[in-house]
């Protein structure tokens, strides 16, 4: 994961990319070129709300993390 001023990045599952895009297209958009391809997704900390920001947190940690961690 990534932080610049007003936005952070995330690796996302690719079909949650696609869906989060589609619903939010103004706040979340893939990374541009392979990175984006491959689950990198931006985040816009404008237009978005708490409990979206935290699911998409849990969404990310989750495909990074090890699996014993997972439950």
């Amino acid at each position: 994961m990534g932080e610049e001023a007003g936005r952070v990045t995330l690796k996302l599952d690719r079909e949650d990319q696609h869906n989060l895009i589609e619903a939010h297209p103004k706040t979340i958009q893939p990374v541009e070129g392979y990175w984006g391809r491959s689950g990198w997704t931006t985040v816009s900390f404008d237009g978005i709300d708490d409990d979206l920001m935290a699911t998409l947190l849990r969404m990310a940690w989750a495909r990074v993390a090890p699996k014993r961690l997972l439950g």
